[in-house]
């Protein structure tokens, strides 16, 4: 079973280091991806930039994730309309 909650300041770090694995190998992330020598040093750099990024909305956004035996199997950054 799923449980949601909202995501805790200390917990940042690891939804965003998520979000890098995640997505690391999509197209959009091609050209950055060749700066880097291993993919180690490519995730470590697209968690530091979803860091920024998740961060930037985590005050003025609602950010959820879901939790399944007291891991984080998800996250969802639900944005205001305004």
């Amino acid at each position: 079973m799923i449980n949601y909650r909202r995501l805790g300041l200390a917990e940042l770090k690891e939804v965003a280091r998520m979000n890098a694995v995640s997505f690391a190998d999509y197209p959009l992330c091609d050209e950055i991806r060749n700066e880097f020598i291993d993919e180690d040093g490519f995730v470590d750099f697209m968690t530091e930039v979803f860091h920024v990024y998740i961060g930037a909305y985590y005050k003025k956004s609602l950010v959820f994730v879901g939790e399944e035996e007291n891991q984080i199997k998800s996250f969802a950054i639900l944005d205001r309309p305004y």
